[in-house]
């Protein structure tokens, strides 16, 4: 029950922060559960860049490449260029009568005119119909055929999928087929649907990060409590299971029980010490006699105690929470260790 008080307690005392850790936190993955789904409501990596035009009418297919050693192959360049190399060209022209070198030049001239702003690099990924893009989390490589000519990219697509395994540079054994060729939108699509943002994702965000908020916070006030200058909470600094050790609280209407506690035993002397006598008035120390002498001071090494008998003497710590420094209290527990007195602690709630 002593316990239940001192943690009801701390968290009335240290609601504030933990709620405004709560808050913060809540905000700070509601954010993040928001860029992650829609970070990941877009088709491949790559399509976000297609005008809406052309992603209306863009083919594509997935693929996955690992080295000898099973690793990742991550050189998405390389199989773009390989893709776009003249021998691949002229192959492509002569099996498919697709000059896309050509088809390339002449968006290139028409892009000129209408973005010219822009630098001839610039001009020149824009004007690129295939291109070769690769997932980072996944590894996963999206081939991209990306015309405004829905029948010249479906062309495309088919041609450069069925010629997959003849990369030179690739094991074929090391080459994986996903997905395709497909259609660039409706695989958007298709992926907003299954991974598309939504008030239930946001909510889980927030509510995983109202816990963590509060866990954060609980932690910061529990360090405060542990090694703060002034003693704050019975768990802060009365952790040994060997001390006589009692709560007064008006919530316990434990004032009988704390009386016997100072009390007994009746032939003890009594030495009470506090470092500003705060908490004396609930324990009536006037009634605290029954025949054995009371000595009240805020230092176990005053010069008063010395006439006390240590064979018959005890000492009472008051500790105020809030008020008691902590330095205080270990110095006379430091004290206490050198002597023969037996102890007791009080903690007395206002």
């Amino acid at each position: 029950m002593q316990l239940w008080i001192e943690i009801q307690r701390f968290l009335k005392d240290n609601i504030k922060i933990i709620s405004i850790f709560g808050i913060i936190f809540a905000l700070l993955l509601g954010a993040l559960g928001v860029f992650v789904f829609e970070s990941s409501n877009n088709a491949p990596e790559g399509m976000e860049a297609l005008k809406e035009e052309a992603l209306e009418s863009a083919i594509a297919f997935d693929f996955y490449i690992e080295d000898a050693e099973g690793n990742m192959y991550s050189n998405e360049g390389i199989i773009d260029e390989y893709f776009r190399s003249p021998s691949v060209l002229e192959q492509l022209k002569s099996d498919e009568n697709i000059d896309l070198k050509q088809l390339e030049l002449d968006i290139y001239e028409e892009n000129q005119q209408t973005l010219s702003n822009f630098l001839p690099a610039e001009l020149m990924e824009q004007s690129k119909i295939i291109s070769v893009t690769q997932n980072n989390n996944t590894g996963l490589l999206t081939f991209i055929a990306s015309s405004t000519d829905k029948s010249l990219n479906e062309k495309l697509a088919k041609y450069y999928f069925e010629k997959l395994n003849a990369i030179p540079f690739v094991d074929e054994e090391n080459m994986y087929v996903f997905d395709g060729p497909y259609n660039a939108k409706d695989k958007q699509i298709e992926e907003e649907e299954e991974s598309g943002f939504s008030i239930q994702s946001l909510l889980k965000y927030a509510v995983i990060g109202i816990i963590l908020g509060i866990v954060f916070g609980i932690g910061l006030a529990l360090i405060k409590a542990l090694f703060g200058k002034k003693l704050t909470y019975a768990f802060g600094y009365a952790i040994d299971d060997s001390l006589d050790f009692m709560i007064y609280d008006k919530k316990l209407n434990n004032y009988e029980e704390i009386a016997n506690f100072i009390n007994f035993p009746y032939t003890d002397n009594k030495v009470i010490i506090s470092e500003n006598r705060e908490g004396f008035k609930h324990l009536k120390l006037e009634k605290q006699n029954h025949g054995n002498e009371i000595i009240v001071t805020n230092n176990i090494a005053d010069e008063s105690i010395k006439k006390l008998s240590k064979e018959n003497s005890e000492v009472i710590i008051v500790v105020s929470p809030n008020k008691t420094s902590r330095t205080w209290f270990n110095t006379q527990m430091r004290l206490m260790k050198l002597d023969n007195l037996s102890l007791k602690i009080i903690q007395v709630n206002e």
